[in-house]
């Protein structure tokens, strides 16, 4: 389990994690009414694919978001940058934030997020308003958080080009991202030369919900 108590309702840092495999459904969803009893929403990070696929549609009938992920590497330099990417305060990408949680994030959500990304030295550049990125330090790599462009500015290399800043601005020549494995995203990565190292599942029941 990890929790942050000073915002709870932050759930993509107060979540139950599911590490063996074959847990039933039932025995999830209990866990997440009792370890985030406190919380407005329910999150679940299923460790083991296998099980993740299996359980899946039991949350599905429950109206819950599920998503199976992919965890990509990334080594070697920097890929080029095409366009103007400019370093940002975090606050500054909230136009593009809230366009991309779409109706599952709003401003209180974004409250909690910035300032933990705050204390975790989180950086983000954005080209205008087409699109940004965020990328979270580390010891001998980085990780990209999130990677956002505006449907209209899609097809023109934007994502290539904030990744590319992205990875030089790290110093880095390992690098991590976490994507939607089912999503348009994953072959962007890999065209820059990421490469999976692991699928997981994530269950949200959100506020909303």
């Amino acid at each position: 389990m990890l929790r942050t108590p000073s915002v709870p309702n932050y759930w993509d840092i107060n979540v139950v994690r599911v590490e063996e495999a074959g847990v039933p459904a039932e025995t999830m969803l209990a866990a997440a009414d009792r370890y985030l009893a406190d919380c407005e929403h329910r999150k679940l990070y299923v460790e083991d694919e296998a099980t993740g696929e299996a359980t899946r549609p039991f949350f599905d009938a429950a109206g819950w978001l599920t998503e199976r992920y992919t965890m990509m590497r990334r080594v070697g330099p920097p890929s080029p940058v095409a366009h103007d990417v400019r370093e940002v305060p975090l606050d500054a990408t909230r136009p593009l934030r809230l366009e991309w949680y779409g109706e599952h994030g709003d401003a209180a959500f974004m409250a909690a997020q910035e300032p933990v990304w705050a204390r975790r030295g989180m950086r983000a550049f954005m080209v205008g308003a087409d699109g940004f990125v965020t990328l979270a330090p580390g010891p001998g790599a980085i990780e990209i958080e999130g990677l956002f462009v505006t449907p209209d500015a899609r097809g023109d290399g934007v994502g290539a080009s904030l990744v590319g800043a992205a990875l030089a601005a790290g110093g880095e020549d390992v690098a991590w991202i976490v994507t939607d494995d089912e999503g348009q995203a994953r072959p962007l990565y890999e065209r820059l030369g990421f490469v999976t190292a692991w699928r997981y599942y994530n269950f949200v029941r959100t506020p909303a919900r």
